[in-house]
């Protein structure tokens, strides 16, 4: 019997050109039910699978923990998905940046990557801490808010 067989039955997933979950606790139930071997193989599949130029930052969110050894390859690809979240106003550039430490081969390269990792963690729960205060949930929408006071605020 196919592993897939009681979940479509269910109709908890469907098949097409890709897996669509009923719902995202589904999702992650079949995820945290999963050995780690088969969420490796997983992982290592939808890296394949995904456009390593149109969406790159999935791409590595799943080469990475499909890397089990370190490589520079995937390590330097997370630090330009950090550097990109960066660019976004995002707030996931630790987590690249910490996920790109562990894989890097090079001491003095993880040193230095790990430093960074830390310092963006510390600007980030900062952010984080200020952004709950203000309700505001990224910094694309403190930037909003800011343009609107200023456009609203007497001068």
């Amino acid at each position: 019997m196919d592993a897939t067989a009681p979940a479509l039955a269910l109709g908890l997933i469907e098949i097409g050109g890709q897996v669509r979950f009923r719902h995202p606790l589904v999702r992650s139930a079949c995820y945290d039910h999963a050995n780690e071997y088969d969420r490796t193989e997983a992982h290592r599949a939808l890296a394949e699978a995904t456009d390593p130029v149109r969406d790159a930052d999935r791409r590595a969110s799943h080469r990475a923990p499909a890397t089990v050894l370190s490589d520079e390859d995937v390590a330097a690809e997370l630090v330009r998905c950090a550097d990109r979240a960066r660019a976004r106003g995002g707030l996931a550039a630790a987590a690249f940046f910490g996920r790109a430490t562990e894989l890097t081969p090079d001491r003095t390269t993880r040193c230095a990557r790990a430093l960074t990792a830390a310092e963006r963690r510390t600007r980030e729960w900062h952010l984080r801490k200020v952004f709950a205060k203000l309700g505001i949930s990224s910094r694309r929408h403190l930037c909003t808010a800011l343009a609107e006071r200023s456009t609203t605020t007497p001068g």
